[in-house]
């Protein structure tokens, strides 16, 4: 005797669900149409940031013969030293950019200690054509990860959800300021929705998983919180141990070849990058309790809260110093006036979207849990948080974008569950 099917059940297996998946599909290319459009002409007013400075100075790396990028102990320029702190995806991005648009990187990277006009003399700030095709690639990516979340939220049970999931991720105020500069965020939202969509697929192929996993490193370390769901991924399938190697050599060689600075050497280089950036990240932890700042996080119970914090209540962030306020407050002041640059951060709009991660992570846990997808996703969650309460002692709001692609899930199952309430009650 067969029991009664569930309300998710049913609607799998209706035959209304491939309409409702062909007409989610439909409204979301015309509203990605739109969107698309109108974040390319407006990435101009997104305030500069100095760092989209040496971003795009690294992009001459694009322009150099990758056997002379190998790390040197004996080389101590600033290129060297970024090229062992920094992930190696975004400079070839952009310097792709700049060759499309026949622009070029500055010749000099922002030196911090110096005023804004000087760093302008010296050649640092970057051409305004270079900081628009840039900052357009990174319009791009940003679109890209809108369709991944779309289809990690299909291959979950929900193309309803994935619909709501890609547009409050693209009209998100975090990632229409940070995933619109010219630095790592859009590179890493974009890989990382994409590998999440390759982790909740019905058959998540090894070669897959490691290949999405290896750019998302490459797109910047973060995305080593996601090992745990990438393991458990590879292990759910049989042969297991195969497939776990192939997804671990799949993501190094991909690593490897975007980062010729490990070429000659891979042990030692590796070695040298954790040392330094553990180096820079402590001496920016001791400057900012030197200077009494908020911004160090010393326990992991202000970690939580600075997360919950930037995710949902703080203005938008950006700057981390105030260095050059006097250049900058204009286009603040201005951008921070567009209605799209606060909308989930009042009271209600925050309170709102606090109500649909909690409902959309117990939607997600009670009706995708018995599938090794579900299981993935949640996963993600788990190892972004252990992450972040262990590994991130800056209150800085760059470091929480990250979470928006798995959250961006989240709120478009909440969205979705309230939906199918209502439908049930009419």
């Amino acid at each position: 005797m067969t029991g009664t099917p569930s309300r998710r059940q049913s609607q799998v297996s209706s035959p209304f669900r491939p309409r409702i998946a062909h007409a989610t599909g439909y409204i979301l290319a015309g509203f990605s149409a739109v969107w698309l459009i109108w974040a390319w002409a407006t990435v101009g007013e997104v305030p500069f940031h100095p760092d989209e400075a040496t971003y795009l100075y690294m992009a001459n790396d694009g322009y150099t013969n990758p056997g002379r990028l190998a790390y040197d102990p004996d080389i101590r320029t600033r290129a060297a030293h970024y090229r062992l702190v920094n992930a190696p995806l975004t400079r070839y991005l952009w310097a792709l950019s700049l060759r499309l648009a026949n622009a070029s990187p500055p010749p000099v990277d922002w030196l911090w200690e110096q005023t804004w006009n000087e760093n302008r003399s010296r050649g640092a700030l970057p051409q305004p054509d270079a900081l628009l095709a840039a900052r357009r690639t990174a319009v791009i990516l940003i679109w890209l990860a809108g369709w991944g979340l779309y289809a990690a939220a299909r291959n979950l049970g929900s193309p309803r959800a994935g619909l709501v999931a890609a547009v409050l991720f693209w009209l998100h105020p975090l990632v229409l300021l940070h995933g619109r500069r010219a630095m790592q965020e859009a590179a890493l939202l974009a890989t990382l929705a994409w590998l999440l969509t390759v982790l909740t697929a019905p058959r998540a192929r090894a070669w897959l998983i490691g290949t999405m996993w290896g750019l998302a490193l490459a797109a910047k370390a973060w995305a080593l919180a996601w090992g745990p769901a990438v393991g458990y991924r590879a292990l759910t399938e049989r042969p297991r141990l195969r497939r776990a190697l192939v997804v671990l050599l799949t993501a190094s060689a991909v690593l490897m070849l975007l980062n010729p600075v490990a070429w000659r050497a891979p042990l030692t280089t590796a070695r040298a990058a954790w040392q330094r950036r553990h180096a820079v990240t402590q001496g920016q932890v001791r400057t900012a309790l030197a200077l009494g700042s908020p911004h160090a996080l010393t326990t992991p119970g202000a970690r939580a809260l600075a997360l919950l914090w930037h995710l949902y209540l703080a203005p938008l962030q950006y700057a981390e110093v105030g260095n050059y306020q006097h250049a900058l407050a204009a286009e603040q002041r201005a951008y921070d006036q567009k209605p799209w640059a606060r909308w989930t951060h009042g009271p209600i709009a925050s309170g709102a979207l606090l109500v649909l991660t909690g409902l959309g992570l117990v939607q997600l846990a009670r009706q995708t849990w018995p599938r090794a997808a579900g299981r993935a996703y949640l996963l993600v969650g788990a190892g972004m948080l252990a992450f972040y309460l262990a590994a991130l002692p800056l209150a800085w709001q760059r470091y929480v974008v990250p979470w928006l692609p798995w959250l961006a899930v989240a709120w478009g199952w909440g969205v979705d569950a309230l939906l199918a309430a209502w439908f049930h009650r009419a």
